[in-house]
């Protein structure tokens, strides 16, 4: 039998993509054609959360090598081009949250070995990522771009260690933090 389960949803051009046996798949809803892009070499290997870039070209993916280390990999859709673009020995784990809108940078969370987590812009093209923010011993659950991509947005602990979350934000081209919603809610 096969586990599948959607770990990111359609894109604009009548594709998407989940998991099947921790690999990713493509399917083409026109043509009801499924396209495998990874292929898992260990048992412990697979795929974990994948967006789509903002063309619909290509897929941001976390790929586990092991229960210790995990890389940031893009793919097209096609299968071609895979692409590893983020891998440090500290960063055991990790999480694509978003690309820019020009394709340039995939907001991710980055969750290190010292227990720490970042939130941190990856550049596609390579090299070191631009953090953020640094948020203690605690995985945010979602972050994302604001409409005019000026804005990161995301949910991260209570500055006030209630051990709730609160909605955050922060400009690009600027520094501070902005508390946007703060309620002793799970927000």
């Amino acid at each position: 039998g096969h586990l599948v389960a959607t770990v990111g949803g359609a894109s604009g051009g009548g594709k998407y993509f989940n998991l099947d046996k921790a690999d990713l798949v493509v399917h083409d809803l026109a043509t009801g054609t499924r396209r495998r892009l990874t292929r898992k070499n260990a048992p412990e290997e697979n795929a974990g959360k994948a967006i789509w870039s903002p063309d619909g070209n290509r897929i941001a993916y976390a790929w586990m090598i092991d229960p210790n280390a995990t890389e940031l990999r893009t793919v097209g859709v096609d299968g071609s081009d895979m692409t590893t673009i983020f891998r440090d020995p500290d960063v055991p784990d990790l999480r694509p949250e978003a690309w820019s809108a020009d394709g340039r940078h995939v907001l991710t969370v980055l969750h290190r070995r010292d227990r720490s987590v970042q939130l941190a812009l990856v550049p596609v093209a390579g090299g070191a990522p631009r953090v953020l923010d640094r948020l203690g011993a605690y995985w945010p659950a979602t972050a994302g771009y604001s409409p005019d991509q000026r804005w990161v947005a995301y949910s991260a602990k209570s500055e006030r260690d209630r051990g709730d979350q609160d909605i955050f934000g922060r400009l690009l081209d600027g520094e501070g933090k902005h508390t946007l919603v703060d309620h002793p809610a799970e927000d």
